[in-house]
């Protein structure tokens, strides 16, 4: 049989057969793999370096012209993982996070100094300097700069808050005399909102004394001590009728235990009321995470959030 230079399109299909055979059809929604760069290490600060976990899909060159592999290019999806703002495990939400890749979106994991080396507001100043970093290398992993969102859980949840409502603020970024990043949209999953009031509602963590994850964020300080830091670092303060925001999703589980459901509530509340583009979804008996938040019904709502916001 001679040797051709076939297209997938034009290959022909095998005549072969046998009896009791069972035959489907590929599928393909399912032909787009995910390529996984670990370790991508995007900045030293504070003497460590600090890294990218970035999650590419790709059509198969199983089934794909080369030329079409080479021709894609995919929004980003900034993610920011949430660790109490502590020493983050980066790779540990890469497989829930490849099916949304799958999609047709580049997540990229960032890795950001922990409170107990840096406080507030180093989190989100890593978390621009990550996107700066990505959409200078866009080439690097077939994304558009010009479409790029921010989502994050818990911890990474107030930091993609903060990010969504401080816009161009000089003092959340280390590049001051680089350009803006232009967020399209923004997910928020159960962050943290008010410090001050985290146990407003039944919790099962004590939020208001040294040696919590709020007051590690705040330098060492009980919430109550620094009233001023405390607002700094709560997104309803930059929240205004006269600026217009990117469009925000929540998503929050009726029985957190951790950060209390009415957090949210606060801060959808701040945005309806300036006006602002913002919409919520209650998880109904839902935890702090965990695989009730990546269900499919979820994340139907999320690409579908995305996908409108990212088109262009």
């Amino acid at each position: 049989m001679p040797v051709h230079d076939w297209s997938h399109a034009d290959f022909p299909e095998s005549t072969a057969t046998a009896e009791g055979l069972r035959e489907i059809e590929a599928d393909p929604p399912y032909g787009r793999r995910v390529l996984v760069h670990p370790h991508v290490e995007y900045a030293v600060k504070a003497g460590r370096a600090l890294h990218l976990v970035v999650l590419q899909p790709s059509l198969d060159p199983g089934t794909a012209d080369q030329r079409d592999i080479d021709a894609e290019v995919f929004p980003l999806v900034v993610y920011i993982q949430g660790s109490a703002w502590r020493e983050q495990q980066l790779g540990s939400g890469v497989a829930r996070l490849a099916e949304v890749a799958r999609r047709g979106f580049v997540i990229a994991v960032v890795e950001y100094r922990p409170s107990t080396v840096a406080p507030f507001p180093a989190q989100i100043v890593d978390a621009l300097t990550a996107t700066r970093w990505l959409v200078d290398h866009a080439g690097d992993f077939h994304l558009d700069p010009r479409r790029v969102a921010m989502w994050g859980d818990s911890s990474g949840g107030h930091t993609t808050l903060m990010a969504a409502v401080t816009g161009h603020d000089p003092d959340f970024t280390d590049e001051p005399d680089e350009p803006p990043v232009d967020f399209a949209c923004f997910v928020d999953f159960y962050g943290p909102v008010a410090l001050d009031r985290m146990e407003d509602e039944p919790t099962t963590m004590e939020h208001s004394v040294l040696g919590s994850p709020e007051s590690d964020l705040l330098g060492g300080h009980e919430p109550a001590t620094v009233p001023d830091l405390v607002r700094r670092a709560d997104p309803r303060s930059y929240v205004t009728v006269d600026r217009r925001l990117a469009p925000v999703l929540i998503a929050h589980g009726s029985k957190d235990p951790v950060v209390p459901f009415a957090q949210s509530i606060l801060i959808y509340e701040s945005l309806r009321a300036a006006g602002q583009p913002v919409e919520m979804v209650k998880v109904r008996g839902a935890a702090h995470g965990g695989v009730t938040f990546w269900t499919v019904e979820l994340m139907n709502l999320v690409a579908d959030f995305l996908g409108r916001h990212l088109t262009g």
